[in-house]
């Protein structure tokens, strides 16, 4: 009669158990990474609450008289985002809307935003949707010295 080893066995059921443990905790993870990714682009994409984003004074680093000759702005919107871009001068208290942007697929907007004279400024961005700001340059002339 032959002997069975059941030490082998039992080794072998062993490592066969705990490989199996760790394909399964290997594809939990894998599920888990996934569903976190869905979850975002669901949460990004249904967003319809209102974000607004509004910057402090910006000013130029000079006494004299000066004007912003081109400010630049470079965003991305998700499908079913909108923002409306707004200014507003020398703290009057009122925001005039330079920009209005919708998008019906993903898509990155590059423009200019026209900017008066003035001695300072601020800027408000409000965005339903998920909406990336990538870039703002400012560009500005200094005048004469005499106000």
């Amino acid at each position: 009669m032959a002997r069975i080893d059941f030490t082998a066995i039992h080794e072998a059921a062993a490592s066969f158990c705990n490989a199996m443990a760790e394909f399964k905790k290997d594809m939990f993870d894998a599920a888990n990474e996934q569903r976190k990714e869905l979850l975002s682009l669901y949460q990004r994409m249904t967003n319809t609450q209102a974000d607004i984003e509004e910057f402090g004074d910006i000013m130029e680093s000079t006494m004299d008289r000066k004007g912003v000759s081109r400010l630049q702005m470079r965003v991305t919107l998700e499908e079913g985002a909108g923002m409306q871009i707004s200014i507003q001068y020398d703290s009057e208290g009122v925001w005039r809307n330079v920009k209005r942007l919708t998008a019906t697929k993903k898509k990155s907007f590059s423009f200019p935003v026209a900017v008066r004279r003035c001695d300072h400024y601020r800027i408000k961005i409000e965005g339903t949707g998920y909406w990336e700001l990538h870039s703002m340059a400012r560009e500005f002339y200094v005048g004469s010295g005499v106000h």
